[in-house]
């Protein structure tokens, strides 16, 4: 007896040594940090909206003990080897270690100084009235500066360049614009550029401009008081512009470096088989989502089964085939493969994907598999997908019958008297399912939905019920003390939104 208690004290306090200052609670051993409870709470700032401090933090740390749950029992059903959850798994690995080198290479040098902030707060106030010129090429823009210097006037030559009527008349002028209203890179020449002075030709990502500042003008009000208010917001937001600027200057210097370039041949050949296939087919790609799904890419894959070892895109020391870019959109998840709809964009997210194999070879050199904050992320990816795949078969599993349907309809009458209302006069009486268009559709979403959710809790309280959990209770409090108002929502990079 006294060397089972032994035993037992020395188990409770391996457990308690797991709940270290970093950890909110162990659910049967594994933990959830206090930080994915706090990026929860961010992050899910409609899930308990009305809650705030101790009871808003417990709330999500419910969420999260439940998904951990039901991650856990797919687990142990087998799940993890389904190819859904390794597919996932695998392209989360690739995803989280490209988000790691980001990590090491730019988000980590993005700190703006207090002179930056401060001269983005006062730069954020003024506005200037710019003239543009516009052309498609370098070529053709710098044909326009020499007959701006010749003493051509700005107007005749927007008069001559735009399509667009109201520039054309109005010589090019886009009025007064701020910083942010403009293309970043037009607008660092544009308020660098002094009063009546031409710009060289600028490239933007729309094509080549020509600039001259006609004005400026500045809000009255700057005071010390609002930049202390608003120094945060505007902080958050240099160092997201920061954080792109830096990241596209590196994915830059590593592309040129490689000398990437795609083999028009190659690509001619894939679009083809993509017009054929589905476009030209006549199959309805939605704007929010022209990308393969499962179908089109079996069609596209097949059409270009012959040509699979010729290289797509080349670069210093390695190649794409067909072929094996064919493999590369296979694993990706629907939502991350490239968008069909144009051979724009089939070009541009081909370049994309390049892109990504290049950084996550640079990944795996510096070993960042190894990363913790790697790993913590595939975790998350993995469990996020055996609790989906759980719950999917379960949910497969539920059904309504017609006589339930009858006693549901009897019980919620209620509920449908707009339906019932119009049904044909005289033909059904107004407590039969048939007698009104749609009723008993609606009828029977409204019961499955009622049973899926009372499945769903039933099986979270057998779950939780057999778990073993052990919450922080000390730092759970100090976390509430960061949320005594509610949850505040921040963005993808962890900066809080305005």
């Amino acid at each position: 007896m006294k060397k089972a208690l032994i035993l037992i004290t020395l188990l409770l306090a391996c457990d308690f040594r797991l709940l270290d200052d970093q950890t909110a609670a162990l659910v049967n051993k594994e933990p959830i940090s206090l930080e994915e409870v706090r990026n929860n709470i961010h992050f899910m700032t409609l899930y308990a909206r009305n809650l705030k401090g101790r009871e808003l933090v417990d709330a999500h740390l419910d969420l999260l003990i439940e998904k951990k749950l039901f991650a856990q029992e797919g687990r142990r059903l087998g799940f993890e080897q389904t190819p859904l959850v390794r597919q996932v798994t695998d392209w989360a690995e690739r995803d989280q270690m490209i988000k790691a080198l980001y990590r090491d290479e730019v988000y980590n040098k993005a700190k703006p100084t207090e002179e930056e902030v401060r001269a983005a707060f006062f730069r954020g106030r003024e506005q200037v009235q710019v003239r543009h010129l516009f052309a498609r090429s370098e070529v053709e823009a710098l044909r326009l500066k020499e007959e701006l210097d010749r003493g051509v006037p700005f107007a005749a030559l927007a008069a001559r360049t735009f399509r667009d009527s109201t520039l054309a008349r109005s010589g090019g002028d886009l009025g007064f614009v701020g910083y942010d209203d403009i293309d970043e890179k037009l607008a660092e020449v544009a308020f660098a550029l002094p009063k009546g002075e031409i710009s060289p030709p600028v490239r933007s990502r729309y094509g080549w401009h020509i600039l001259r500042v006609e004005n400026r003008r500045q809000q009255i009000f700057n005071s010390e008081a609002e930049y202390g208010q608003k120094r945060e917001a505007v902080a958050a937001d240099l160092t997201r512009a920061m954080q792109k600027k830096m990241a596209g200057a590196y994915v830059d210097r590593m592309m040129s470096a490689l000398d990437v370039r795609m083999i028009n041949a190659t690509f001619n050949t894939l679009a083809s088989r993509v017009r054929e296939t589905v476009l030209n087919a006549g199959r309805m790609i939605p704007d929010y989502q022209p990308m393969l799904g499962g179908t089109e890419l079996l069609q596209v894959n097949d059409g270009v089964s012959g040509h699979g070892k010729e290289v797509l895109v080349i670069w210093k020391g390695g190649q794409m085939t067909l072929g094996d870019f064919m493999k590369q959109v296979e694993s990706l998840p629907v939502s991350e493969r490239p968008r069909i709809d144009t051979p724009g964009h089939l070009r541009f997210d081909i370049g994309k994907l390049v892109m990504r194999e290049l950084l996550l070879k640079e990944a795996k050199q510096r070993n960042l598999d190894k990363d913790p904050m790697v790993q913590e992320g595939v975790r998350k990816w993995r469990e996020e997908y055996l609790f989906a795949t759980l719950w999917q078969r379960v949910r497969d599993t539920i059904t309504v019958s017609s006589a339930e349907e009858e006693a549901y309809f009897a019980a919620h009458q209620g509920r449908y008297r707009e339906f019932l209302q119009h049904r044909p006069q005289g033909v059904l009486p107004p407590d039969s399912l048939d007698a009104a268009p749609g009723l008993q559709n609606q009828v029977r979403e409204e019961l499955l939905g009622e049973k899926t959710d009372q499945v769903y809790k039933n099986m979270a309280a057998e779950l939780l019920g057999r778990a073993k959990i052990r919450r922080n209770e000390e730092m759970l409090a100090a976390l509430a003390q960061e949320f005594p108002r509610g949850g505040q929502r921040i963005d993808m990079m962890g900066l809080p939104n305005k």
